[in-house]
Order: C-alpha cells, then sequence, then structure tokens
C-alpha cells in the first residue's frame, strides 16, 4: 500500500499482456465508485496506447450497479415516483387502522401534504436501509416477531403497522405497471445475472460491499472465478476477509498503518 491503488490495479489487469491489443473484455471489476470505475478505464486505455496498441475495456462497475442486473418485465420505479406513491398512500390512510403506530393515546399528525412528503421520505430512507440486507418492513416485522420479547412494548406492533402501509405502497406500484427498487435489487443478487461475454471477476479496493452486493458475488463465485484485490501488503492478508472487508483488528484503538515522523 506504498503504491497508489489505481497504479498496482493497472498492473494486475495486465500481467498477463505482452503483445497485441489489450484484452480485458471477459473481465468484470467491481470498484467502489463511479469515479474509480472512470479512472480504471482511462489508465487502462494509457496503458496500451502507451504500447501503440488499443483495449479491449472490461466492464467496470460499482457494488450498486450489480444489483440493478436482474430479469423480469416492468420498470423499476424512479425515486421521484416512489416518493409520490408513498405520500398517496400515506395521504389516503386511515390512520386509526395501525394503532401501534399512531396510537390513539399519542398526539395525531395532521395528515396533509408535507406531512405525508415527509414521512414518505423517511418510510423510503428506512426501506433503503434494510434493503442492504436483503430485507422489507415486512421481513424486518417478521424477524422482529419471532426474536421479540416483553421489553420490546410495541416494537413488532409498530412494525407490522408499517409493513401493512407497505404492502399498501406495492400494491400501487403494480397498478401502475413499476417494479419496487429494494425487492428489484433482492431479486438482482438471488439471481446474480452477468453481461454477456464475461468469465472472470475482480473485486477491486471494496472494503465495504453492501450484504446483498456480497451474496451477488457469492453466487457468482459458484460458476466463475472471482479475484479479491485488497490494497494491503501480504503479511495483513489476515486482518481482511475473504471479500477483501477489515476485520476484528482493524476495531482495536491502536494505529495499524504506521506513519512516517517526517
Amino acid at each position: 500500500w506504498d503504491r497508489p491503488v489505481l497504479e498496482v490495479a493497472i498492473e494486475w489487469a495486465c500481467r498477463d499482456w505482452s503483445a497485441g491489443p489489450l484484452a480485458l473484455n471477459d473481465l468484470l471489476v467491481v470498484v467502489p465508485t463511479a469515479q474509480s470505475a472512470r479512472r480504471l478505464r482511462e489508465g487502462l486505455a494509457i496503458r496500451a496506447a502507451t504500447a501503440g496498441t488499443g483495449v479491449l475495456s472490461p466492464t467496470v462497475v460499482t457494488p450498486e450497479v450489480l444489483l440493478t442486473w436482474t430479469p423480469g418485465a416492468g420498470a423499476v420505479a424512479s425515486a421521484v415516483e416512489a416518493l409520490a406513491l408513498w405520500r398517496q398512500v400515506l395521504l389516503t390512510a386511515d390512520l386509526s387502522e395501525y394503532p401501534d403506530l399512531f396510537p390513539a393515546t399519542a398526539p395525531q399528525p395532521v395528515q396533509d401534504a408535507e406531512w405525508a412528503l415527509g414521512a414518505a421520505r423517511r418510510l423510503i430512507e428506512v426501506r433503503s436501509l434494510l434493503g442492504e440486507q436483503g430485507l422489507t418492513l415486512a421481513a424486518a416485522a417478521d424477524q422482529l416477531r419471532a426474536a421479540a420479547r416483553e421489553s420490546d412494548a410495541g416494537e413488532p406492533g409498530r412494525w407490522r403497522d408499517l409493513s401493512r402501509l407497505e404492502a399498501r405502497y406495492l400494491e400501487r406500484l403494480r397498478h401502475f405497471g413499476l417494479r419496487d427498487a429494494t425487492l428489484t435489487r433482492r431479486d438482482a443478487a438471488a439471481a446474480a445475472a452477468l453481461p454477456d461475454g464475461i468469465r472472470r471477476v475482480a473485486v477491486v479496493a471494496v472494503p465495504d460491499p453492501q450484504p446483498l452486493a456480497i451474496e451477488y458475488l457469492s453466487r457468482v463465485a459458484e460458476r466463475l472465478p472471482v479475484t479479491v484485490l485488497v490494497h494491503a501488503p501480504p503479511e495483513r492478508a489476515a486482518e481482511f476477509d475473504a471479500w477483501g472487508r477489515p476485520g476484528p483488528a482493524w476495531q482495536q484503538p491502536t494505529c495499524l498503518i504506521p506513519i512516517p515522523e517526517n
């Protein structure tokens, strides 16, 4: 890690290349950001041009893009469409039907457009966070109910009410012929579809892929070679897991990276 990660990643990609075009079109590379994807493609093109040839570029994507590759008909609801439908659900809901989420003993919200829009944004955020684990509000409610204790008080009930609101939202999506982004990402992880021609995969310096991306890559690894590249010296390999994520050693308060005094 005493050299730029881009530099060593390009060296790794070119390790078996000696002459002719740099053919990497059978390679899928997973990188942490869209900017790093652009810089990697640019760096490979420069390396090939320096040798007087061209490059058949690899497919370079972020973990999030993997979860958009899914079979199925129908468009995925955009962020604006999802927000509008959630707002409609909340505006038209009879809040008395959700007694744990809106208990009669507590002050009731003013069910107007401003409240519905704010609540819709919060629900979308919660679903997005749960979706990283492959969960919906309904699945989270089931898990919480299964592990419920007396001290949980009304939590299982609140999540049950949330899941019922989610069901209404999904029903509205189907009415308009749209697909839910959270469910689509879960389907993508299960299908682990790949672009045509991909024969190998490399995960380059991605320290924190979300669980659904790991599920996707695990399924791909059952049929294709997957290489995980960590930007660290070999003697530190034990401090990372099989997917390149920092392990427990990195949670210690002491600094694990030697910092020169000058």
